[in-house]
């Protein structure tokens, strides 16, 4: 009688092993969520910084020579903003960005990274 009810727990046993699985090592990938305007996508843009700081200092000539009534300032990710500024210079690597701006306490100099810019406005 043991010998039977042995056999039949370990067939059992053996069953509840064979159905469960090796968690995935690749697990699925979620799909973008839907809203009423369209998909949410992400894209993604490869730009090299030297390319990027140019378009800034470009971009900044062209701003200051509008001549708005508005002065022409740089935002960095931290929150800070670059007022003032009489010039800037893109370093030789491009990677670095040296501005000269007038401030409370006469004339400055600070170096910025190009990645560390968030917008430029007037």
């Amino acid at each position: 009688m043991w010998k039977y009810t042995f056999y039949f727990l370990a067939i059992a046993a053996s069953g509840l092993a064979a159905q469960t699985t090796p968690p995935d090592a690749n697990p699925p990938v979620p799909l973008p969520q839907h809203t009423p305007a369209g998909p949410t996508t992400l894209t993604y843009m490869m730009i090299a910084p030297a390319s990027r700081a140019l378009d800034f200092q470009q971009a900044f000539e062209q701003m200051r020579a509008e001549k708005s009534t508005g002065k022409v300032y740089f935002e960095l990710a931290d929150g800070t903003i670059i007022s003032n500024i009489i010039d800037m210079h893109v370093m030789q690597n491009s990677t670095l960005i040296l501005f000269r701006f007038n401030s409370n306490q006469g004339i400055r100099y600070q170096v910025v990274k190009v990645e560390d810019i968030r917008d430029l406005r007037y």
